[in-house]
């Protein structure tokens, strides 16, 4: 179901918003950095996965681009583009390198990162543009959550 003009302009808005606040971290490169900061000894809690860096942050920059993919697709209306990227983004975060860290909050961020695609999949299915706005943005927001998360637990109390 399509819908209307208005309805489509207030997404792109929301949807160029959403893309303008992702300017990138502090070193403003814009890129994915789960790995970064300084080397400090990791509480035993966190247990990072220190032989795995290569193979993360070639998985996050695969999430970087299944989630613009996702956002190609609902400023495009090509609902098939949001299902299959969705789709793309849970088998990524099946693999093992996804679980850096043993912690209570990451579980959680990654549980909910994983509902908001299975909604974006729907969304996909069911051509909804304004739910997969919506849930484009939930998935984004458990992302910055949990890379947060992940920082605070690698830097130094």
């Amino acid at each position: 179901m399509r819908k209307s003009k208005q309805s489509r302009l207030g997404v792109a808005l929301l949807v160029t918003a959403l893309a303008g606040c992702s300017g990138g971290g502090k070193d403003g490169t814009g890129r994915a950095d789960v790995n970064g900061g300084p080397a400090a000894e990791d509480p035993p809690s966190t247990l990072l996965l220190r032989g795995k860096r290569p193979q993360v942050q070639h998985l996050m920059r695969g999430k970087l681009v299944q989630s613009q993919r996702v956002l190609e697709g609902i400023t495009l209306e090509d609902f098939d583009q949001v299902r299959r990227a969705a789709q793309e983004l849970i088998h990524l975060t099946n693999m093992g390198e996804w679980q850096v860290v043993q912690d209570p909050d990451y579980v959680r961020y990654s549980d909910r990162f994983r509902a908001s695609l299975q909604s974006l999949v729907a969304d996909g299915e069911s051509q909804d543009v304004d739910g997969a706005t919506l849930h484009y943005f939930q998935m984004t927001m458990n992302c910055v959550q949990c890379h947060m998360r992940v920082r605070a637990l690698r830097l130094p109390r």
